[in-house]
This record gives structure tokens, sequence and C-alpha cells, in this order.
């Protein structure tokens, strides 16, 4: 992958599908090629105390074997 000043060239994750909706748009606006368009910190953490996981989030619940990426945990299977 090139390189510059130590940032990867406009190069970003791919959001999984399982993904909530709200999470993804918090971190699209993080993640904005123009840095003057992503929010402070401030104005982030303001987005993610928002988002309401009283039902879950839109998160797959942990009794589903279900999960994608680092967003969606699986479950430890075997020994």
């Amino acid at each position: 992958m090139p390189l510059t000043n130590g940032k990867i060239n406009n190069l970003r994750p791919e959001i999984p599908r399982c993904c909530p909706t709200l999470l993804a748009n918090v971190m699209r606006r993080c993640w904005d090629a123009n840095a003057e368009k992503r929010p402070e910190m401030d104005e982030a953490v303001a987005m993610l105390e928002a988002i309401d996981t009283s039902r879950g989030g839109g998160m797959i619940p942990l009794d589903q074997s279900q999960g994608c990426c680092f967003f969606c945990f699986r479950r430890k299977r075997g020994p």
C-alpha cells in the first residue's frame, strides 16, 4: 500500500453490511476524504453517545452466531 507521511492514501475500511446504520454514518463522517468535513472529537463523541443502544442499536444479538469483521463479534467455539 502506498504511504504518504505515514498515512494510507485515501483508503478506508469497508463498512460491513451488519454494521448499524447510525454507527456507519458516524464512521463515514469521521473518514471523509476532506479533513475539513470531518467532525471534531467532541462532535464525534456526541454522535456516538446519541445512538440508542437500549434495543441493541441494530447490532446482531449475542445469541445469534452470525457476525462479521470487528463490529459484530462471533462467539468463540470449540476448546
